[in-house]
């Protein structure tokens, strides 16, 4: 493990990413400060329980602690983002509040931030870093392309490192507790496994870049660990799959013959495909995804049906309507 005695600060640690990434260092032997205002525990991360919104000494204490600041907390969907607010000013305000900590601190900070794959809006496929539009499809596409640059103006003019990771269709294990807001992957394995078609927006060519969340979580590990400096990467695995063959593939792991549902899309301007050139990280980070569509649906399954024979656990109970 690369950050094996190293200080890590994870914002967001009780969020679909932050979860499985707390996990990954602390078996790797690193000193996990985690930060969320809901309740997140680990048996060796320490928890911090409040809200990065507000002024905080005990913030700014923790960040001049850390070697290295993962900035997870955010509105992680664009179906949360149906208004200006408060979703896109509590994006970019929370990070400015790290990246002005950081900055600020006496020592060198590396922040890694997560972007969007929603920053890519039209152009040429596979989608490259620097193939970026002007016009963002929507106020979580802004939120991300403003994060973006306020990383870029600190690391050009401020005394720290900051690596943006734009992060592709993520999906796997944890994601329960986002609802309707999760991933198209676990949406329909949630309906899948209770028997019910899963909605479909459109006619199910619709394509995404799926990439397991091992494979993110290895994404982040190494732009925290890597010496390139500040620089932005694709995250994904590379190989996009259409939602039809999505559905399919569900119903050959579980043995069922289930039928989508088509509907008509509920958001204007709907990506059509999305699709990672994963080049760069490979060639600067040492990034390769490993999980296949297979293996990591089958774990994503096997995740959701432990969900619900634990009697401790109602993530499933409290999802609602889909979107996908």
């Amino acid at each position: 493990m690369i950050l094996t005695r190293k200080r890590v600060l994870v914002t967001g640690s009780a969020g679909f990413i932050g979860k499985n990434l707390v996990k990954r260092l602390v078996a790797g032997g690193a000193e996990v400060l985690a930060v969320d205002r809901r309740d997140f525990s680990s048996m060796t991360a320490k928890h911090f329980k409040f809200d990065i919104l507000q002024p905080s000494r005990r913030l700014k204490e923790i960040i001049d602690e850390s070697d290295v600041i993962f900035h997870l907390a955010a509105y992680s969907s664009a179906h949360m983002f149906k208004e200006f607010e408060p979703a896109f000013s509590s994006n970019v305000q929370s990070l400015l509040r790290v990246l002005d900590y950081a900055a600020s601190s006496g020592s060198k900070k590396r922040v890694v931030f997560p972007s969007s794959s929603t920053v890519y809006e039209g152009g040429a496929l596979p989608s490259k870093e620097d193939s970026v539009g002007n016009v963002p499809v929507n106020w979580y596409a802004a939120s991300k392309l403003t994060g973006e640059l306020l990383c870029k103006h600190y690391s050009r003019y401020k005394n720290i490192e900051t690596v943006v990771l734009r992060i592709f269709c993520g999906y796997g294990p944890e994601e329960q507790h986002k609802s309707i807001y999760a991933s198209p992957p676990s949406l329909f394995i949630r309906d899948m496994i209770a028997g019910k078609s899963p909605d479909i927006w459109g006619n199910g060519s619709q394509e995404r870049d799926l990439v397991y969340i091992d494979d993110v979580v290895d994404a982040f590990v190494l732009a925290a660990a890597s010496k390139s400096g500040s620089d932005t990467f694709n995250v994904g695995s590379g190989i996009p799959t259409s939602f039809l063959d999505l559905v399919n593939e569900i119903n050959r792991i579980m043995g069922r013959e289930i039928a989508p549902n088509f509907v008509e899309p509920r958001m204007p301007h709907y990506l059509q495909r999305t699709f990672a050139d994963t080049s760069k990280a490979e060639r600067v980070l040492g990034f390769k995804p490993k999980t296949t569509l297979r293996d990591g649906l089958t774990k994503t399954i096997d995740s959701f049906k432990a969900g619900m024979h634990d009697p401790s656990s109602k993530k499933l109970q409290s999802i609602g309507p889909q979107l996908a």
